[in-house]
């Protein structure tokens, strides 16, 4: 009676077997709206503080759009919105973005 046959599958329950343990990296880059604001000091870019973190809270970020790239300081802020990232307008400017472009926001190493 306590013996398993050959060739029988033995069904294990979910609460028996190993739980795996999910690793979540730190997203390396993101593609945000870009927004000119006055309030944020040149070479500073503005994140909301979930996007932030979730980039695994780099000191600074490379705005790369086209072949257009500059590095700039992160900082996290709650007030910005979560698709996009605010940055000085005279910034853009010297950039040749133009405000409401999709740009790619990544860490630097």
């Amino acid at each position: 009676m306590g013996e398993i046959e050959r060739g029988r599958r033995v069904i294990v329950p979910p609460y028996l077997k190993p739980q795996k343990e999910e690793k979540k990296e730190a997203r390396g880059e993101r593609r945000l709206r870009i927004k000119g604001v006055e309030d944020v000091a040149k070479g500073s870019v503005r994140l909301n503080k979930a996007v932030y973190e979730e980039m695994g809270s780099p000191g600074e970020l490379e705005v790369v759009e086209g072949e257009k790239k500059r590095t700039f300081l992160a900082m996290a802020d709650e007030k910005t919105p979560q698709q996009e990232v605010w940055a000085n307008p005279e910034d853009l400017r010297v950039l040749g973005i133009a405000e409401g472009t999709v740009v790619t926001v990544r860490r630097t190493k």
